[in-house]
């Protein structure tokens, strides 16, 4: 499907409490999910039976792919069954703004990756998701490193900083640092780090 497909679908559902059907594809686009508003991939067109295997949804952003915005009136949106990339960029994958809350389940998260030469070092960072003073879940994703790192790398699967939030069950693969809070409270359990 064409750019822009799902951020069209968020102009229509800004302003409610909805949650979008993703059909399986390849979105090239970057999104801003409006408070209250769901994304739920993996289904067939025409159908719509949910099958992530054989209809992944696949968000490629280009600065960042997606951000969450702040919370109005406690509503919570939730992000599931997605692959999620971002090109070679400072930005985090997924930024939870102030405020945001969030869901995240059953996704699957490339760390985002920038290249910083300095004399005659490459050193190569990059982070899944960043979250500023949130209240978020991440359940049961797959953080992953970008397949094109070097030896000098510096990643981090989900950076936090304040705010309150919940990390289980997740599988960390090639990070630097799996989890790396600041001044948060919540619960870090069962998550599986793998060099």
């Amino acid at each position: 499907l064409v750019k822009p497909f799902l951020d069209h679908g968020l102009a229509i559902a800004s302003g409610n409490s909805a949650t979008l059907l993703v059909a399986g594809g390849n979105y090239n686009e970057d999104l801003i999910l409006p408070s209250g508003v769901s994304l739920a991939g993996g289904f067939t067109s025409g159908l719509w039976v949910r099958d992530l295997v054989k209809a992944p949804s696949v968000i490629r952003g280009q600065k960042i792919s997606l951000t969450i915005q702040q919370a109005k009136q406690n509503q919570t949106s939730i992000v599931d069954g997605f692959t999620i990339y971002v090109s070679n960029t400072r930005q985090p994958t997924i930024t939870l703004g102030a405020g945001a809350r969030a869901i995240l389940r059953n996704n699957t998260i490339y760390a985002s990756s920038h290249e910083d030469r300095r004399e005659t070092t490459t050193f190569t960072y990059g982070a899944g998701i960043f979250s500023w003073d949130a209240r978020f879940q991440a359940v049961q994703n797959r953080f992953l490193t970008p397949m094109d790192t070097t030896e000098n790398t510096m990643f981090s699967g989900i950076e936090v900083r304040k705010g309150c939030q919940i990390i289980a069950g997740n599988h960390f693969t090639g990070f630097t640092t799996a989890i790396n809070t600041y001044g948060t409270q919540g619960a870090i359990v069962g998550n599986l780090i793998e060099a």
